[in-house]
């Protein structure tokens, strides 16, 4: 089979690791919405979290 350099023949792959029936597009992109806050907030999380340890050497030196 050679590269016609047609792309209709190409088959169409789903990355949302979810069947067509499970979810409608609305709430696949809010639960993407909803995981993106919550690694966000995690990330906050553990910058506030080096700032205090880093705070706290410079406390007992």
């Amino acid at each position: 089979m050679f590269f016609s350099g047609d792309p209709s023949n190409r088959k169409r792959v789903d990355l949302g690791g979810r069947s067509s029936k499970e979810r409608d597009r609305k709430k696949l992109l809010e639960q993407a919405k909803l995981e993106r806050n919550k690694r966000s907030w995690m990330r906050q999380q553990n910058s506030a979290a080096v700032i205090i340890q880093v705070y706290n050497i410079f406390l007992i030196v």
